[in-house]
């Protein structure tokens, strides 16, 4: 017989880039997860109930597209993706509509850089 313990740990995650998503990333709106990775999903399904809690705010290698997303923190997952010039992650919180009109990947690239180089590995930003 297992028995549960509560835990109360905090996983501190937000803005951790150095953590990869471990699917492949959900680059042309087709499969993935709601919301993160499958792995971390496991992860903190199985801990949570036991104290445990994760913030994996602002990282935008584990954060997939999800509809429960603020639309502030899109445009912040965004950002963040350009000023470590990886472009593909931008593409994947674009609207349908948005990835429809500038996609595909490549194209939305070459779009980004050749167009907005500036946005690429940025100093600083205001979101307003």
């Amino acid at each position: 017989e297992e028995k549960e313990c509560n835990i109360n740990i905090h996983f501190d995650l937000s803005f951790c880039f150095g953590i990869d998503c471990v699917e492949e990333p959900q680059l042309y709106g087709r499969g993935g997860v709601n919301g993160h990775n499958d792995y971390l999903k496991k992860l903190m399904n199985r801990y949570t109930p036991n104290g445990v809690t994760f913030n994996i705010f602002g990282n935008f290698r584990i954060i997939n597209p999800s509809q429960t997303l603020n639309p502030r923190h899109v445009v912040l997952l965004q950002l963040y993706s350009l000023k470590y010039d990886e472009i593909q992650h931008c593409f994947k919180f674009a609207s349908p509509a948005n990835r429809q009109f500038t996609g595909p990947l490549p194209r939305f690239q070459r779009m980004i850089r050749n167009g907005y180089p500036t946005m690429i590995n940025w100093d600083s930003c205001n979101i307003i």
